[in-house]
């Protein structure tokens, strides 16, 4: 796959070593701390400023491509995989580490500017309600784009004429990188490539 071969440059093995940072990647990195520090340089006042658009605006696309992706053919079936239990995974080790990784991974990216602005609040600010409020939030946001990114794999398992869905697309990165400009190549009217990496970067 162009992704995982271009990209994020995979090996098999490291047995000729890991090789030296991609530039391309490097300068990408440095942009998006830079863009952090903008940011966050002054604090709780600059972030205010910004922290409208960075909230509203992934969510507004989310449901975009939410209601793009139902109306696709076979994305039903996409979304009723994703969301049909399947009880003997329970017993496989790898499911509750994925499903760990997933919960470190969404909850504790940007943590430490978190922490920071915590320090700002009273000495009886109510954290619990925050906890409740940001984990439901997660919880909620998981959700949605799993309904997405599943309807799209529904899609594309339709187009190909694949019955197992689970063979459309292999798991981890890809299922963002895949699905999310497969859906977004499937609108006609909004700036594609502009948008879906702004999604990715938010």
């Amino acid at each position: 796959m162009i992704y995982r071969r271009v990209v994020l440059h995979e090996k098999e093995n490291i047995y000729d070593g890991i090789g030296w940072p991609d530039w391309k990647l490097t300068l990408c990195l440095l942009g998006s701390w830079a863009t952090v520090y903008m940011v966050l340089f002054q604090g709780v006042k600059s972030s205010g400023k910004f922290s409208y658009f960075l909230a509203i605006f992934p969510y507004i696309v989310l449901l975009a491509l939410l209601v793009r992706t139902v109306t696709l053919d076979g994305s039903m079936d996409g979304i009723l995989y994703f969301i049909t239990p399947k009880w003997s995974k329970l017993l496989e080790p790898t499911v509750w580490y994925a499903a760990v990784t997933q919960c470190f991974f969404s909850l504790s990216v940007c943590f430490g500017s978190i922490i920071t602005y915590s320090s700002h609040n009273s000495f009886k600010h109510n954290i619990y309600r925050d906890v409740i409020i940001i984990t439901s939030l997660d919880t909620i946001t998981s959700m949605v784009a799993g309904c997405t990114i599943f309807g799209i794999l529904g899609n594309l398992a339709y187009e190909l004429g694949v019955q197992d869905i689970s063979k459309v697309v292999k798991g981890g990165a890809s299922l963002a990188f895949v699905s999310y400009p497969d859906a977004i190549a499937k609108f006609n009217f909004l700036p594609q490539v502009i948008l879906i990496f702004i999604l990715l970067y938010i």
